[in-house]
């Protein structure tokens, strides 16, 4: 009698729907993994299905996992690469480690999400990375990019996205007409891209948004269903020039830094519209009562959920904002589909002390006089002293 029949095998698809409830217990996996061999290849789609390479050494310790086992490699979906240096010098993680990464980005070839951070001019990055990096954005899989204080990007990175669906760019993601990369100037035809959600946190989002524009980068945003952008007063051209491409599929709009639309931003015709959001530091004293919230009565009608943040630098401020100027615009027939209306106040606590408890009961009766607190929530989040 085998050893088969004493100890019947289940089936693989049981196998992987016992690990795959264990997905978020490491301690679990890990113990499944070296209980059998059965269970070795479904352990290791979960263990190894996020990586984030955040401190020194870790780039080498992973390339040399991929080294003995390269198989692992096809597990890791989600990579993220976190170069903590603060200077653009010689002495960033993604300098001194730049063999072992590149390593690990040439055998990690079934990523869906790519994170690369990094205070580092592109330009300096060791040849053998810039192609495996480039490799990287190439990679049929890709669905999800993000490109955190990397400068002077540029264009033929975004020339070669293939099924990108989302992609965010923050504070100093300088880009560049000119190619200065031969690695990247490839022979291979650029293929157009239809982007589902955008993210441009940089205090001056114009430059940015103009570079993805140009045809050299091939993103198309008529397929757009949320942008997330920085913007003042005079954005209005540069934001337009990407929300007409979008106006009958973008579904939410989070304008950061803005306590109302920009000049002239017309979202009447944004027919698929039901979400926005809007972000304001509020350090000066408002010049009229229902200053902050006039942007409210410019919305589109198909309005659902209007989610508005206020920072306010100290809590005399906040007295001083007339909220029940939303029960106005709320009643009003111009935002007839509003369900949900969300304030997030975080203010700074500088001058006078202020219990938790101070704070409550000042919102409590906000709410008290307000006619629409049905849907009106306002949640006051972290005080900075």
């Amino acid at each position: 009698m085998s050893l088969t029949d004493i100890h019947p095998r289940l089936p693989p698809e049981l196998l992987h729907l016992i690990v795959d409830n264990l997905h978020q217990h490491i301690p679990s996996l890990k113990a499944c993994s070296l209980a059998s061999r059965v269970f070795l290849t479904p352990t290791r789609s979960h263990l190894f299905h996020e990586i984030n390479l955040e401190q020194d050494g870790l780039p080498k310790a992973f390339s040399e996992v991929l080294s003995t086992s390269p198989e692992i490699g096809s597990c890791v979906r989600i990579l993220r690469i976190i170069d903590q240096g603060k200077d653009r010098g010689t002495t960033g993680m993604l300098l001194k480690e730049a063999q072992p990464l590149a390593h690990v980005l040439s055998k990690t070839t079934r990523i869906i999400e790519f994170m690369l951070m990094a205070v580092t001019e592109w330009s300096i990055i060791p040849d053998a990375l810039r192609i495996s990096l480039c490799n990287t954005f190439r990679q049929p899989t890709l669905k999800s990019a993000g490109l955190y204080a990397l400068l002077h990007v540029p264009f033929s990175l975004f020339r070669w996205f293939t099924n990108l669906k989302d992609l965010r760019l923050t504070i100093h993601s300088n880009v560049d007409a000119e190619d200065r990369s031969d690695e990247i100037n490839g022979n291979a035809p650029a293929i157009s891209t239809k982007l589902d959600t955008l993210v441009i946190f940089d205090p001056a989002p114009e430059p940015v948004i103009n570079f993805l524009l140009r045809p050299e980068t091939t993103l198309d945003f008529s397929c757009l269903r949320k942008f997330t952008v920085t913007c003042t007063k005079n954005s209005t051209p540069t934001l337009t020039s990407i929300l007409s491409t979008c106006s009958s599929t973008l579904q939410c709009l989070e304008l950061i830094n803005s306590h109302e639309l920009p000049c002239g931003l017309d979202l009447s015709d944004f027919s698929s519209l039901t979400e926005v959001f809007f972000s304001a530091f509020v350090d000066y004293e408002p010049q009229s009562q229902n200053e902050l919230f006039s942007s409210l009565v410019d919305l589109p009608s198909c309005i659902e959920v209007i989610r508005m943040r206020l920072t306010i630098i100290d809590f005399d401020r906040l007295r001083q904002l007339n909220f029940s100027y939303i029960d106005d615009c709320l009643s009003s027939e111009d935002v007839p589909c509003v369900r949900q209306v969300k304030f997030h106040v975080t203010f700074f606590n500088s001058a006078i002390p202020i219990s938790d408890d101070d704070v409550k009961r000042y919102f409590e009766d906000v709410l008290a006089t307000l006619s629409k607190k049905g849907i009106l929530t306002i949640v006051p989040e972290h005080r900075m002293r």
